[in-house]
């Protein structure tokens, strides 16, 4: 009997043990929140925010991973309000509506190039893993890829990393991701319904360049489903030329092409060995019926002098990667030099455009081709015509064509948006004339430096209001929303700066369910909240109490904004 009750009592254990394990582990429950149309338009996506028709997704700011120090605190639906990703609605104010979390996890890379990602009913992010070691530390560096419901209702883990540093791209159909500390570039197939297989695309890989394309109509095959990347040179087989690189182009199915090699650049009858390049990817834009790539190629030390030194651009299209070639398929008569000097830290703006970049004092130059010659433009210049520098080293976050209306002076142009110490800019690239600072630095400053902003146009109760989403570095790193179209020039005073909003909302004064039972507004619009650092007090802003913010960044929002 001792014996049978001694077994007893180690099921006993062992099914208390497996009871634990099952309820350990994370759970991935939530919703629904809100609809959608899963076949509406789509702008926005690799950035802070995505718009699916009205409805907009977003990244609740910049969270720390400094807050998970057990696994539990980014296990879905356990995380904090801070970058959660929540859903809300458009206003024509330039506002969002009923915003609520949808993801209830914190998204994170560690590279500004990642963001969120919407295709159909689907949202796609990154997250920190929830791993830990056998010291029980979490394994915050390590980055897993997921997809929830657009309602929050189901999500799938898609592929799981070991750093949150990868290069990544999400695909209607796919997700690829550049390991470089092994040079794979990797696809995650998925469809619809669920999460497949896993294939290396290629390999021996030294850089790439993914392109994000923020637009997206529901099931359309875009001209700008691709993507770039180099290898070195195929020294094995050809080690009797000596030369820098390769460069392919690949699309969504994992086609790849190879774009230059040791013989793009060589001249008939000339020495391919005196004719080689080292190849560095700088940009790309999204052109009608294709891409556009920008580039420098620097002559291998076995070039003679005709082989110079330049940055170039050339457009690659859907149909040239489908039908491939038995060599490289770029044609050197077609591609553009814009410069015969390596380029660096340049943003391209067209095809035809070319490229910006500010030198070292901060004159804004443009490089472009005409009349097949490459030509340099100063585009910040002084009453005497020469080059002039700009606030300081600028951060180029858009550029875009306005027709005259009150927010450019009733000036239709070219207008580039860029940042210099976090504050926000805008410049007439056509007249050189700068617009100033569009926002009071005091009360927001746009960081660029964890995830791009998003720029996203819709019409909205018959008006056309430009969206911006941004990671307000004044309001705690939350992200903030305002309406570009609201600028107005004729404002006089200084006053025609505009104001940005919390994307995630604000209670109202007397809301039900609002924890803050000191929260008042005066009739001057100052508002009463409680001391986060002191219960027994209160303190004035002049913004309201945010809704989803911690306890923990009130205090810095307070003092930002206090009466």
């Amino acid at each position: 009997m001792k014996r049978l009750a001694k077994l007893a009592l180690v099921l006993v254990v062992a099914v208390l043990a497996l009871t634990f394990v099952l309820t350990a582990c994370e759970e991935f429950e939530w919703g629904p929140v809100g609809d959608c149309d899963p076949e509406a338009q789509v702008s926005g996506n690799g950035s802070v925010a995505v718009a699916q028709g009205n409805t907009v997704y977003f990244v609740n700011g910049k969270a720390d991973l400094s807050a998970i120090t057990v696994a539990e605190d980014n296990w879905f639906g356990k995380a904090g309000y801070k970058g959660s990703i929540m859903k809300g609605t458009l206003k024509e104010d330039g506002s969002v509506a009923g915003a609520e979390v949808v993801v209830p996890k914190m998204f994170y890379n560690g590279q500004a190039d990642g963001g969120l990602y919407v295709f159909g009913n689907w949202i796609y992010y990154t997250s920190p893993s929830t791993d830990t070691n056998s010291e029980g530390t979490v394994l915050t560096s390590r980055q897993v890829f997921f997809r929830t419901k657009t309602d929050g209702t189901e999500t799938q883990q898609i592929a799981a990393v070991a750093a949150n540093t990868y290069e990544y791209l999400f695909t209607p159909s796919g997700l690829f991701y550049y390991n470089s500390s092994n040079g794979q570039i990797v696809k995650v197939a998925y469809s619809e319904s669920a999460v497949g297989a896993s294939s290396v695309i290629a390999e021996d890989v030294t850089d790439v360049m993914f392109v994000k394309d923020g637009e997206y109509a529901y099931g359309e095959n875009r001209s700008s489903d691709m993507f770039f990347y180099t290898k070195a040179g195929d020294t094995k087989n050809d080690a009797d030329v000596l030369y820098g690189n390769r460069v392919y182009a690949c699309n969504y199915e994992g086609k790849s092409v190879l774009l230059i090699d040791n013989t793009t650049y060589v001249p008939e009858g000339a020495v391919a060995a005196q004719y080689q390049y080292t190849v560095t990817l700088l940009d790309y834009t999204i052109e009608d019926g294709g891409v556009a790539l920008f580039y420098s190629r620097t002559p291998g030390s076995s070039s003679v002098s005709l082989a110079r030194t330049a940055t170039a651009a050339y457009k690659v299209t859907p149909a040239a990667i489908a039908e491939g070639g038995e060599g490289a398929i770029l044609d050197a008569a077609a591609e553009r030099v814009l410069a015969y000097s390596a380029l660096s830290s340049v943003t391209a703006v067209s095809f035809d455009y070319g490229v910006l970049q500010a030198d070292s004092s901060n004159a804004l130059y443009r490089y472009y081709c005409e009349n097949d010659a490459p030509v340099k433009k100063c585009l910040t210049v002084d009453e005497k015509g020469e080059p002039a520098a700009m606030e300081g080293a600028p951060t180029i976050i858009a550029v875009r064509d306005e027709e005259a209306n009150a927010s450019n002076n009733d000036v239709a142009g070219k207008y580039m948006y860029y940042t210099v110490s976090s504050v926000l800019y805008k410049l007439n690239l056509d007249t050189g004339s700068a617009l100033g600072s569009i926002m009071d630095s005091t009360q927001e400053t746009v960081s660029t430096d964890y995830i791009s902003a998003s720029f996203i146009t819709r019409t909205v109760e018959n008006k056309t209001v430009d969206y911006l989403f941004f990671d307000n570095g004044v309001a705690a790193n939350y992200t903030s929303v305002v309406a570009l179209s609201s600028l107005d020039y004729a404002v006089e005073g200084g006053e025609w700066m505009i104001k940005s909003v919390l994307a995630s909302g604000y209670w109202t004064v007397g809301e039900e369910g609002c924890p803050d039972k000191n929260y008042a507004v005066d009739e001057e619009g100052i508002y009463t909240l409680t001391d986060p650092e002191d219960s027994s007090a209160t303190v004035q802003t002049t913004r309201p109490l945010p809704k989803y913010m911690e306890e923990k960044d009130k205090a810095t929002y307070i003092s930002a904004y206090g009466a």
